[in-house]
C-alpha cells in the first residue's frame, strides 16, 4: 500500500494509463512552460496530455504562473503558498485544481512552509481539450472507476477531466472491478 499522498498520484496515474505515452524525461514540452522559476519533470506524455511533476522547495518561489492549456493541478505534498500580494494559502496534500487556459497569469507564489511542496500538473493539449458536440454525444460508456469493495470520493468533473480518489488499506481488496 502506498503513503496517502501518493493516492492522488496514483489515481491520476491510473485515469492517464489507458493511453499511450510517447517519452519520458525532464525535457521542455512543445506547449509552454507553466512556472517561470521551475522545471518540471515530464513524467507522461503523449497526443492527448503532458504531466509533469513540480517542487517548490521553502523559501522558493514559483515565478509567474501562466496556464499555456487547460490543466488539472494536484498536490502530492502540500503546503503554504504565499502570492506576491501576501496572501498565504494552505494547499492539503490531494488537493485537486481546474485551471482553464483562458484564466490569467500570476504574479507566482512562494512556499513559506518548512517543507518542499511537490505538485503534478496535467496539461491538455489542444485536441484533447476542444471538443466538439458530436465528441460530447459520444462519452465512453464507463465515465467512473467503480470498485465495490472502496467507497470513492469525487474530487472535480468538468466536460474534460473526472478525478477520483479511493484509499486503499493493507491487505484490503478493492473487489472485481
Amino acid at each position: 500500500s502506498l503513503p496517502a499522498p501518493m493516492s492522488a498520484l496514483v489515481l491520476l496515474m491510473s485515469a492517464l494509463a489507458g493511453i499511450p505515452a510517447r517519452g519520458i524525461g525532464a525535457e521542455p514540452a512543445e506547449d509552454g512552460s507553466t512556472y517561470a522559476n521551475l522545471q518540471g519533470d515530464i513524467v507522461l506524455e503523449n497526443q492527448r496530455v503532458i504531466v509533469r511533476k513540480f517542487v517548490v522547495q521553502p523559501g522558493q518561489s514559483t515565478g509567474l504562473h501562466k496556464h499555456p492549456s487547460d490543466q488539472l493541478l494536484v498536490f502530492i505534498r502540500g503546503g503554504v503558498l504565499t502570492s506576491q500580494a501576501g496572501r498565504s494559502t494552505l494547499w492539503r496534500d490531494g488537493r485537486v485544481v481546474w485551471q482553464n487556459a483562458a484564466d490569467r497569469a500570476d504574479e507566482g507564489n512562494t512556499n513559506t512552509g518548512a517543507a518542499p511542496i511537490e505538485m503534478i500538473c496535467v496539461n491538455l493539449k489542444a485536441s484533447s481539450s476542444s471538443l466538439t458536440a458530436a465528441a460530447l454525444l459520444h462519452k465512453p460508456k464507463y465515465q467512473y472507476l467503480n470498485y465495490p469493495n472502496i467507497p470513492g470520493e469525487d474530487l472535480l468533473e468538468n466536460d474534460l477531466v473526472i478525478v477520483q480518489r479511493f484509499t486503499v488499506n493493507p491487505g484490503q481488496w478493492e473487489g472485481v472491478h
